[in-house]
């Protein structure tokens, strides 16, 4: 995802879905869910990306807190 291309609330809501349906694979017959880390890129995310929108910012704060 280009970063600099993509609106704060954009780059937000797609983490947010991700975060809230994320997508799973199986690995030695066993489901595993990728959850964790789209919260670890979101947490990256919310430290170094600088948010044109406070909003959008705090959306994703609530959610990886929802999660976390």
């Amino acid at each position: 995802m280009d970063m600099e291309k993509s609106t704060d609330m954009g780059v937000v809501m797609l983490y947010i879905d991700h975060i809230d349906n994320p997508c799973s694979f199986e690995h030695e017959g066993k489901r595993v869910n990728v959850r964790r880390i789209y919260i670890e890129q979101a947490r990256r995310i919310l430290e170094t990306h600088e948010f044109e929108n406070p909003f959008a910012k705090e959306l994703l704060e609530e959610k990886v807190k929802e999660y976390s």
